[in-house]
């Protein structure tokens, strides 16, 4: 298959979206060559360079958004409902609301001389926590959060022993929101709340498929502006998440990645979190599955706790008492989620800035994502009876579709993954001051659009606007990132938007013929460039399934393939664990002679 590009253009763009299956590797031997880890200053210039080559062709012509039915056959096809799974019988004992932890008060009711002991879970790095000095409570006395949010707990009834069998006992984790969280007086009482929410691996149809009851409320009830024409800039939730935290791409940040003898970290000041705190916000950044942690996963993390609650260490210790898939303890881990995220929109007399993303229930099978739907459409259902839309701008979002999946050998589901949701309402105080947002945002939801705008977005509606960015791709006729409370131009272009080909959902479709000599030479130039990543390692036969676009220059019959625009389409679980701390991002090619 091929992208239409114009007839006299020298360069043809040549997409295999046939599916190639070629070789698992498996890994012998690792020399730490340079040619193996990517330079990323040299990457980001020659993907600049791609994009204005592309430039080209595309400067002005717009975007014709595809127009997906959810429900088309050839994506249902692949449909089945998700497991159900139930959360612990045994109710957990402790619970924290906002500062307190207490034992529940049903308990308390059956049960008499309960004594619990807490130690704090206290963030030290992304990689590490420890545990403060055990505090003991009687009864129905509360412990209080101070030092952090989140506490273990271990209770008995009073004469047993912690660690006997024998004994009637309960070990859990709870989190909270500590009172002590510094914070400067609002430089603008007048600026809005943030709240953006959402789900790993939901796009636009993804959602309206598996959460009918939240896509009725939020379209019909909140009246929020879906983004049709919202579109991934890369692959997996790094490729949306910076440039909504920074407003930059991953290629124009400091090399933080996972691989030897590099020991650099994210700075904090360069993400949202730390530039709104100094406005006079509490901050919230929330994920709920530590072992995929966006900047964690393929990254060294952060050198400091980047909000004000955080949820990292919390989970890292309910990992290693509580291996539960979905659950933490006896709530679904989306609900505990949203159950914090509200508790924090409570809290008065605060602007707030909270970032809240679910992984636990969408990232290995987004069928499992329908049993959130009751949970979530009741969150929006309290959120504006709590009248939180006067004054809170709320973003429901996915970072991409669907990635490793049967429906990915479809067109549409090729697609699905390029068009994640974004769905926006904006508060009736920023409305009263700016009356003609909301024009400009229904306009926008059919243009072409990106998270670089979504960052732009969320700061002009705070009123800070000196944050935003003015990068624009040379040779182009506007900014990268450009807010949705003002018209975005229809004519606006992927490569202006600085979305790479291989991304661009906005491209049509060509058959190419088997025959076509072109047809066989592209799948080996595709083949041949993985190879040539992994040459210090031996090939056996295998089943991983990639999908790339290479690049075909028609005078010279040459072909080029660039490691961003290659797609692994399906699921390579534990394959790559012999190098995924050291070269995380060959992970997508390799196999581990242990797995064998």
């Amino acid at each position: 298959m091929t992208s239409s590009c114009k007839r006299r253009a020298r360069i043809k763009k040549i997409i295999v979206a046939f599916i190639l299956t070629v070789c698992l590797f498996h890994f012998t031997y690792f020399h730490d060559k340079p040619r193996l880890v990517e330079n990323l200053e040299l990457k980001r210039r020659l993907v600049e360079r791609k994009l204005q080559e592309a430039l080209r062709f595309d400067k002005g012509t717009g975007c014709k958004i595809p127009v997906l039915d959810p429900f088309n056959k050839e994506v249902t096809q692949f449909e089945k409902s998700g497991t159900p799974f139930t959360c612990n019988a045994i109710k957990d004992w402790v619970k924290c609301y906002y500062s307190e932890c207490k034992v529940e008060k049903e308990l308390l009711h059956t049960t008499q001389n309960i004594v619990c002991a807490y130690r704090d879970i206290i963030y030290e790095t992304d990689q590490k926590y420890y545990l403060g000095s055990w505090v003991v409570v009687r009864g129905g006395q509360p412990y209080i959060l101070k030092r952090s949010d989140h506490v273990k707990i271990k209770c008995k009834i009073e004469g047993t022993y912690f660690h006997s069998i024998f004994s009637s006992t309960w070990t859990g984790v709870s989190s909270g929101l500590r009172k002590t969280v510094p914070t400067l007086p609002p430089k603008n009482k007048d600026s809005v709340n943030v709240l953006i929410i959402g789900y790993d691996s939901m796009s636009k149809n993804g959602f309206i498929r598996h959460m009918p009851k939240t896509y009725k409320y939020i379209t019909e009830e909140l009246k929020v502006t879906i983004l049709h024409g919202y579109n991934a800039l890369g692959d997996g939730t790094t490729a949306a998440l910076f440039p909504l935290f920074t407003g930059k791409s991953e290629l124009e940040m400091p090399d933080a990645r996972k691989k030897p003898y590099n020991h650099i970290t994210f700075d904090i000041k360069d993400f949202i979190f730390h530039k709104v705190k100094q406005h006079g916000y509490r901050t919230a950044y929330f994920e709920d599955d530590p072992s995929t942690g966006t900047f964690q996963y393929r990254y060294n993390g952060f050198n400091a706790q980047p909000a004000d609650h955080y949820l990292r260490a919390f989970f890292l210790e309910k990992s290693m008492i509580d291996n539960q898939e979905y659950c933490t303890g006896d709530t679904p881990t989306h609900t505990l989620m949203m159950n914090i995220t509200d508790e924090l929109l409570n809290i008065p007399d605060s602007k707030q800035f909270i970032f809240t993303f679910m992984s636990d229930v969408s990232h290995d099978n987004f069928h499992m994502v329908s049993h959130a739907d009751e949970a979530t459409v009741e969150f929006f259902k309290s959120f504006k009876e709590k009248g939180r839309t006067k004054d809170t701008l709320l973003m429901f979002m996915g970072d991409h579709g669907t990635r490793y999946a049967e429906v990915r050998k479809t067109l549409q589901g090729r697609l699905e993954e390029r068009l994640p949701l974004m769905a926006i309402l904006l508060p009736e105080k920023l409305l009263q001051t700016r009356p003609s947002a909301q024009k400009a945002l229904e306009s926008n939801a059919r243009v072409l659009t990106t998270p670089f705008d979504i960052h732009a977005t969320f700061l002009d509606a705070m009123d800070l606007r000196q944050y935003m960015p003015d990068y624009t791709i040379p040779g182009a006729a506007m900014p990268r990132a450009m807010s949705l409370l003002k018209p975005i131009s229809e004519r606006r272009s992927c490569s202006e938007a600085g979305i790479e080909p291989h991304w661009c959902a906005c491209v049509s479709w060509n058959n190419i013929p088997p025959a076509d000599p072109i047809y066989d030479r592209a799948a080996q130039a595709l083949l041949d460039y993985i190879n040539g990543l992994l040459e210090p390692m031996t090939v056996d036969p295998g089943a991983a399934v990639f999908e790339g676009t290479v690049t075909y220059d028609t005078k010279t019959g040459d072909f080029s393939v660039d490691s961003r625009d290659i797609s692994r389409t399906n699921r390579y679980n534990r394959e790559p664990d012999c190098i995924h701390l050291t070269h995380p991002h060959l992970n997508k090619y390799c196999y581990c002679k242990d797995q064998v």
